[in-house]
C-alpha cells in the first residue's frame, strides 16, 4: 500500500512539475512575442520622428503620404492610428487654430470647425493632435489637447527623450500596453541634457 501511495504521490508531483514548466514556457513565449511587437512599434516611431527632421515644417500631405507608404493595414493591422501632436504655447492657440482651419493641403475646404479641446485647466503649453491617420476613422480626436488628460506626463516625455506608454516611460518592459509616444525635437544643436531636449521639443509622434 505504501508503495502504491508513494507512486501516486510521485506521479502527481511530476504532473504538477510538467504543468508548471509548460506554463512558464508559454508565458516566456508570450513575453517574447510582446517584446518583439513593442520593438517593431518603437522602430516605426523612430522612422516617423525622422520625417520631422527637416528644415521646413512637415505638411499634412507629407504626413499622410508617409503613413500610406508604411502600408500598415497589410503589414501591421494592430496599429489603428498614427498621429502627431504639436506643442503650442497658450499665447499662440488662436493663431494655431486659424492656421489649421486654413490648411487646404488635403481638403480644399480646410477645417473651419477646428478647435483645440478640452480647455479645462490653464496651462503655459498644450500638445494638440493635429495630424492623424487614418483621418476618416480618427477625426473625432482632431484637436485634442493631450496635456489635459489626467495621466499625461508630457513634461517628462520632453525632458527624457524616451518612449511613453499610457502615461509611463518605457524601456524594454514587455508587459506594458502597446500604445506609445516619442518626442520630436528641432535638430539645431545638442540634445544631450534634459534642459536641451526641453528647449528643442516641438511635439510628439504616437500610435
Amino acid at each position: 500500500f505504501r508503495r502504491v501511495l508513494f507512486r501516486s504521490w510521485y506521479v502527481a508531483g511530476q504532473v504538477r512539475a510538467d504543468a508548471r514548466a509548460a506554463f512558464e514556457q508559454e508565458a516566456h513565449e508570450i513575453d517574447r512575442a510582446i517584446a518583439s511587437r513593442l520593438d517593431s512599434y518603437k522602430e516605426l516611431l523612430w522612422d516617423l520622428r525622422g520625417l520631422f527632421h527637416t528644415p521646413q515644417p512637415v505638411t499634412r500631405r507629407q504626413f499622410r503620404d508617409f503613413v500610406d507608404s508604411l502600408d500598415l493595414e497589410q503589414r501591421n493591422p494592430a496599429i489603428t492610428t498614427v498621429n502627431y501632436g504639436e506643442l503650442v504655447a497658450s499665447a499662440d492657440l488662436e493663431r494655431f487654430e486659424r492656421r489649421v482651419r486654413n490648411d487646404r493641403s488635403l481638403d480644399p475646404a480646410g477645417y473651419p470647425a477646428f478647435k483645440v479641446f478640452p480647455r479645462r485647466q490653464p496651462r503655459p503649453t498644450h500638445e494638440v493632435l493635429v495630424y492623424l491617420e487614418p483621418f476618416a476613422s480618427m477625426g473625432a480626436s482632431f484637436g485634442i489637447d493631450m496635456t489635459q488628460r489626467p495621466s499625461a506626463r508630457f513634461e517628462e516625455l520632453r525632458r527624457s527623450g524616451a518612449f511613453l506608454s499610457s502615461g509611463e516611460l518605457v524601456d524594454h518592459q514587455p508587459g506594458l500596453p502597446l500604445a506609445l509616444r516619442l518626442g520630436v525635437y528641432r535638430r539645431t544643436g545638442s540634445l544631450a541634457t534634459p534642459q536641451e531636449r526641453e528647449a528643442a521639443y516641438i511635439g510628439s509622434v504616437g500610435m
